[in-house]
């Protein structure tokens, strides 16, 4: 073989393999983007179906796309990006409580396609509110006493059962493949946007876009009332996970900061979830 060409494979090979890594991480990525979406919906839609839309909420509420999100960034980009990710989704946390927050006070009043896009809309202004605080523990405490406050304030429930649910053989594919496509949409600008702004993106309310709506037209305003405050009910735990990645990756080993987080994330669930008690309607006396 001539010396030259010899040589010539040698590097193309070398850049195929550097290559290779890169290409892994990124399709590594954008399959857990495109498959933990639908599948938190069909999981929570199966939860929802079986012990109602409160529990469904709840298992929204916890960052099952998120959490992967941050472990894979931080295995192809390396913990600096993976920790100013997680600031950026304990930024865009409060678009979530923004959108919760609207849909539970709206649901009884206005229908579903202009309640979620009223939502959509408290959930944007309230992710530029707090974006524009910058650090990430004092985002986490506004985010944090937004959730208590929402909660302590949120409309009377008559704790009577909802209504049997009407759903169509067409629905739950039709939510899988919906929340599918809006990730994938989602994810598409991430590589141009930064770590900072992926992190905010990464928290959307996707699941519960097309959650919320869809349970409100099938089962009534109350059972969606009921699935966005058991989100809420359960992001507080979000919350703390990612703020202890946030400040964790970089001072310790992955796997100890990813364990802290989840140990943080266990403690607060389990103080969270003393609900509070549901407040009956008192009929007015005449």
């Amino acid at each position: 073989m001539i010396p030259q060409l010899k040589w010539a494979n040698r590097r193309e090979v070398r850049n195929i393999r550097r290559a290779i890594p890169a290409t892994i991480r990124t399709v590594a990525i954008l399959v857990l983007r495109l498959v933990l979406a639908p599948s938190t919906v069909l999981a929570a839609s199966l939860v929802q179906r079986r012990l109602g839309p409160l529990r469904g909420g709840r298992l929204i509420g916890y960052p099952l796309t998120t959490a992967p999100f941050l472990l894979v960034l931080c295995l192809g980009s390396g913990p600096a990006a993976a920790a100013h990710a997680a600031a950026g989704v304990v930024a865009g946390q409060m678009a979530v409580i923004g959108f919760c927050t609207a849909y539970g006070r709206l649901a009884t009043r206005l229908a579903p396609g202009v309640t979620v896009a009223a939502a959509l809309g408290c959930a944007v202004v309230s992710a530029a509110a707090v974006a524009l605080i910058g650090v990430a523990w004092l985002i986490a405490l506004v985010v944090l006493g937004a959730i208590a406050v929402a909660l302590a304030t949120w409309p009377a429930d008559d704790g009577g059962d909802v209504p049997p649910r009407t759903q169509r053989g067409w629905e739950l594919p039709v939510r899988v493949a919906v929340s599918g496509v809006l990730v994938a949409v989602l994810s598409t600008g991430v590589p141009l946007l930064g770590p900072y702004l992926a992190g905010v993106l990464s928290t959307a309310p996707v699941i519960l876009t097309v959650m919320a709506p869809s349970t409100h037209r099938s089962a009534g305003p109350v059972a969606a009332g009921r699935l966005v405050r058991g989100a809420m009910a359960t992001m507080a735990a979000s919350v703390v996970f990612v703020t202890v990645i946030a400040y964790a990756l970089g001072p310790l080993p992955v796997v100890a900061a990813f364990a802290l987080a989840v140990a943080g994330m266990l403690v607060t669930d389990q103080v969270t979830r003393a609900r509070r008690p549901v407040r009956a309607r008192v009929p007015s006396t005449p």
